[in-house]
Formats: structure tokens, C-alpha cells, sequence
């Protein structure tokens, strides 16, 4: 699913910063709070470090606000992503 996503949405290119730092890919996405939160919806994004090795299966979120803060969440809890254009 994950490749599916990466060949429609494209992203955005994020240059490294400095020397030292690796470039990275860039995916909008809304995400939406658990099941006992409904319409809590918090814009952000998937990124996706540019390194050699780092495994398919994983993915960065970045967000305005901490989102276990927001959304009462722990570890292992289940949000839900909408990749958007």
C-alpha cells in the first residue's frame, strides 16, 4: 500500500539542511484522532528520511503539536492517515 501511495502522491523534496544531514521526501497528510475523538483532525506530514537501507515499513509523522498530547494517545494506538494532494 505504502509503494502505491509513493508512486501517486509524489511529495515534496526537502534538501538536507547542512552537511551532515541526509535529504528526505516530504507527504501531506490529515490525521485523524482515535475512534473516541471523532472530527479531530490535525494537518501534517509523512516524511521519509533519503537513506540507504532505512526500512519501507517505516515512516516519520511530523506535526504542529505533540500528538499523544492532542489526541490522549500511547504507544501502540491506532490513527488514522489521509494522504491528501
Amino acid at each position: 500500500m505504502w509503494e502505491k501511495i509513493q508512486e501517486e502522491f509524489k511529495g515534496v523534496e526537502l534538501p538536507p539542511s547542512s552537511a551532515g544531514f541526509c535529504s528526505a521526501r516530504l507527504y501531506r497528510i490529515e490525521i485523524h484522532g482515535p475512534a473516541n475523538r471523532p472530527g479531530d483532525t490535525i494537518k501534517g506530514a509523512v516524511l521519509v528520511p533519503d537513506v540507504s537501507g532505512y526500512p519501507k515499513d517505516k515512516i516519520e509523522i511530523v506535526a504542529p503539536v505533540r500528538l499523544k498530547d492532542v489526541f490522549g494517545v500511547h504507544d501502540g494506538d491506532s490513527l488514522t492517515l489521509e494522504f491528501v494532494h
